[in-house]
């Protein structure tokens, strides 16, 4: 026993020795006149019995306050039993009718017993003190009774709030003046009906059968009355309780409306909520306050009830196939299970606020039908948590790269939106890996995607967050604050970065990669176009030979106006409008002319006469360079053999494009030619650039080799500029 119980302890006995010491005068008091009839103490410790079980409870949000009904046979006591045997009956009717309905602990049953002792005797001293020789059925004695009764009532507050203080209960002015109210009205009400009882028992003590039939109907119609009131505020508290936990979705805020939502619908002095869905862990919540702490491993909810309870608590576990299963342990603890997609939970009520009366059947009903409601809202809370996570998941997705991490073309658009729209000057630079089609096609995708990633690694520290992309499958892509020397630094830093290889498990890859640059707003205000033609300018470094390629207009081949020229180009061959033109080759040492190369012109009907770099590349780009070759290759062949037939021994030389090497019938096309048109082989010379022959060297060589059998001289154009020049 600790200090306060023994506190608590010694007030009893000091209330039961002051009960004692008020007895002794009240148990002598005499009436001035005689009564028609007595009441023996055993009818009146019954009726004190009955007035205890039929007690109504009041209940706001945080009060609570129970109406026994005491003072109705205490005031016909009062009038019509011995006062020794009113003292008695009203302690042994009202010690055993509360421990028959609240069935309390020793401490409480005894503390009843010495307020009661108390009680009775000075109401018996102050009635009989303001009776005098009055009659008691007479107004001075209906106000003797009232007074006395609403001291002793009032004595009584007074007490209770002594002994909550030793406990350690907080006490204030306020609560102590809301008992007093709300009960006090009470008692003077039941005082107030016990006179009028008692002024026609003294008339005529044959009415007790009537007013027994009144009482009776009367009592059960008000009890009626404050139990369908009860279910209504039950039912709005439960719609409060269930409105508050739709509206909510986090686990997290879900858990704590449940927990406080119960603590309110169940007036309940502490809520644990034992959750088993993720981490194992506790919530309590008490005098308002949420608390969390982590529960035992799985332990199942009665296996958690029990140690949390002890064993001496009686558990009745429900159908673990329900959404609720009830698991009922005391008058003042009731508990249910929650079962939430197969994972438990425990939601325990442990005690009132208030100890007007214990948990009840309706309790437990209640009870279930909210854990129904809070195991529902926590599914739906889940499902709507991971359908959140999925969209947040998707909508990474959508401006995330997969293998990389790094923002796509989407999300770099969305980045740059702000910036482009304000007119900011940047760069843009496209770095295409061109080792990554070799390195997926011999050491696999797995090793590909390694590059990939390692490449992001060295490529994102050298701009802003958010300013380094993947935006193809081979193709990252850099954005700089600033405009052309910016680019070419950021570009060196670049070829600085791959300059070291990478190590892919046990395999050093080098990086071959080339570099577009385009400026914004020069070259663009919108992402689209920028990462377009940033690209073509990496495509354009690789066909070239070279590391940085900076985009021109006149090499793209997706211009609005050069689209519109390859749409024109297909109807131009047959429609006459392309015209070869020769240009002489002299001997520089003889000064005698040996041959001419052949160049196209285009005379366009709307454009007028265009140079080969306006159109060729749109040819590349089209499909068109095939039949563009074979026309000039065939103009060529027979402008060749007609000077050879006038005498004159001349070559011809015809310009190729990648393309052509690229084309595994090329050879075959050019030994058509020569047949149709009885050219020497020896008499052509096909001109090649070095970069077309490194753009796809393999197919190039065997394409090369099946001309050079022909007996056609190749010969290459522009040589140091490309690969040699490294």
């Amino acid at each position: 026993m600790n200090q306060t119980s023994r506190n608590v302890w010694a007030f009893i006995v000091l209330l039961a020795l002051v009960g004692a010491v008020l007895a002794v005068p009240a148990a002598n008091v005499q009436f001035a006149h005689d009564r028609p009839f007595e009441i023996g103490w055993i009818l009146m410790a019954v009726a004190f019995a009955v007035a205890e079980r039929c007690h109504v409870n009041i209940e706001t949000r945080r009060e609570a306050h129970s109406l026994t009904f005491s003072e109705i046979p205490l005031t016909i006591g009062l009038l019509f039993a011995n006062p020794l045997h009113l003292i008695v009956a009203r302690v042994i009717g009202g010690v055993v009718g509360f421990a028959i309905v609240r069935r309390p602990p020793p401490v409480k049953v005894a503390f009843n017993g010495a307020q009661h002792a108390v009680e009775v005797a000075g109401v018996l001293l102050v009635f009989h003190l303001l009776l005098g020789d009055a009659l008691p059925v007479d107004p001075r004695g209906w106000v003797a009774a009232i007074v006395a009764v609403g001291l002793g009532h009032l004595l009584v507050a007074v007490v209770v709030s002594i002994v909550m203080r030793i406990a350690g209960a907080p006490v204030t002015i306020r609560s102590v003046a809301s008992v007093v109210m709300v009960s006090g009205a009470g008692a003077l009400a039941g005082c107030a009906v016990a006179l009028g009882a008692s002024v026609v028992l003294w008339r005529d003590q044959r009415s007790w059968v009537i007013l027994v039939v009144i009482a009776a109907a009367l009592t059960y119609f008000f009890l009626s009355y404050i139990r369908i009131r009860e279910r209504h505020q039950s039912l709005a508290a439960l719609h409060e309780f269930t409105t508050a936990i739709t509206a909510t979705n986090t686990i997290r805020d879900l858990e704590d409306a449940i927990v406080r939502g119960v603590g309110e619908l169940m007036r309940a002095n502490r809520v644990i909520l034992v959750a088993d869905w993720g981490r194992p862990q506790r919530i309590d919540f008490s005098e308002g306050i949420v608390t969390r702490a982590d529960a035992p491993d799985r332990l199942s909810p009665v296996e958690y009830a029990e140690m949390w309870l002890g064993s001496s608590a009686s558990i009745v576990e429900g159908d673990r196939t329900d959404i609720a299963g009830i698991v009922l342990t005391s008058d003042e603890v009731l508990a249910s299970r929650l079962c939430v997609d197969g994972a438990d939970g425990l939601l325990v009520i442990d005690g009132r606020l208030s100890e007007t009366r214990s948990f009840d059947e309706e309790d437990r009903q209640l009870l279930e039908t909210a854990a129904s409601q809070a195991a529902t809202a926590i599914q739906n809370a889940q499902l709507l948590s991971e359908l959140r996570d999925e969209a947040a998941l998707r909508a990474r997705q959508a401006l995330h790269d997969d293998v990389t991490d790094l923002p796509n073309s989407r999300g770099l658009a969305e980045t740059l939106q702000r910036p482009l729209f304000s007119g900011s000057r940047l760069s843009v630079l496209t770095i295409r890996i061109d080792s990554l089609r070799e390195v997926n096609e011999t050491l696999g995708r797995a090793m590909g995607d390694e590059l990939l990633q390692q490449a992001a690694a060295r490529l994102s520290p050298l701009t802003e967050a958010g300013w380094c992309a993947k935006t193809a499958t081979d193709e990252f892509t850099l954005v700089v604050r600033g405009g052309y020397d910016e680019a070419q630094g950021m570009a060196e830093q670049v070829i600085q970065a791959f300059d070291a290889p990478v190590q892919c498990a046990d395999v050093a890859l080098a990086i071959t990669a080339g570099i577009g640059i385009v400026l914004a707003p020069d070259h663009g205000r919108e992402t689209e176009i920028l990462l377009r033609r940033a690209s073509l300018a990496a495509s354009r470094s690789r066909v070239e030979g070279t590391k940085v390629t900076t985009w021109a207009a006149d090499r793209d081949p997706y211009d609005p106006q050069r689209l519109a020229i390859a749409a024109d180009l297909r109807d131009a061959i047959p429609a006459g409008e392309l015209q070869v033109h020769f240009q002489p080759q002299v001997d520089i040492e003889s000064g005698l002319v040996t041959g001419a190369e052949a160049l196209v012109r285009w005379r366009h009907p709307r454009l007028g006469e265009l140079r080969p770099d306006q159109f060729i590349a749109a040819a590349e780009y089209t499909g068109a360079i095939d039949a563009l070759t074979e026309h000039v290759l065939s103009v060529a062949a027979h402008t060749c053999a007609g000077w050879r037939e006038q005498g004159w021994d001349l070559d011809v030389s015809v310009n190729l494009s990648a393309r052509n090497l690229a084309n595994v019938t090329f050879a075959d096309m050019v030994e058509s030619i020569l047949d149709e048109t009885g050219l020497d082989p020896a008499a052509l010379t096909l001109e090649l650039t070095e970069s077309s022959i490194m753009t796809e060297a393999e197919g190039a060589m065997n394409t090369l080799a099946a001309i050079h059998d022909l007996g056609v001289s190749l010969s290459i154009d522009d040589f140091g500029t490309g690969y040699s020049s490294l």
